[in-house]
């Protein structure tokens, strides 16, 4: 982000210096004329047409930039099976995302590309990830349409392979 913002500062600083100002040796006699003025006359609407395509770009390279982590967080009622059966229910928000997407975001090389992951965030410092085993036609990234489209519960096992249920439909079993 603050990559963005600098680019941004740089080309309008960049455009306004080309434009607007010539430099104070620019044939002028400082004696009689110590201001500084433009070089030629500035054809105001070229310039806002250059610095509107300027914000436009930035603007637009911040809603693609940050749309580019597709994921979907949804309420969900989850479990575990544990030795003797399953845990107790639990509902809590499921963020939802490919292993390409969670690389990124823990600057790792750790989880399977294209597979979809479920990520529960249990408090400061604490989640569980599971690798969802469930067919999803999320492709190469998440959406919430395609985690809602899902009929059945949707299962996988986390890092220490434990199996999860992540149910999100009004009847949980």
């Amino acid at each position: 982000m603050e990559i963005i913002i600098d680019v941004f500062i740089i080309l309008l600083l960049t455009t306004c210096k080309r434009y607007c100002l010539a430099p104070a040796h620019a044939g002028l006699n400082k004696a009689t004329s110590p201001a500084r003025k433009p070089l030629v006359a500035i054809n105001t609407n070229n310039m806002k047409v250059k610095l509107l395509a300027v914000l436009l770009t930035f603007i637009f390279s911040f809603t693609f930039w940050t749309n580019a982590e597709a994921k979907c967080r949804r309420v969900a009622t989850v479990k575990y099976q544990q030795q003797y059966g399953w845990s107790k229910k639990y509902t809590v928000e499921v963020t939802f995302m490919t292993g390409m997407e969670l690389n990124q975001a823990t600057s790792s090389y750790d989880y399977s590309s294209y597979s979809v992951y479920a990520i529960i965030f249990w408090g400061e410092g604490q989640a569980t990830i599971i690798k969802l085993k469930s067919y999803l036609l999320c492709g190469y990234e998440v959406t919430c349409d395609c985690i809602d489209n899902s009929i059945y519960d949707l299962q996988g096992y986390d890092q220490d392979g434990d199996k999860w249920n992540i149910c999100l439909s009004d009847y949980c079993y």
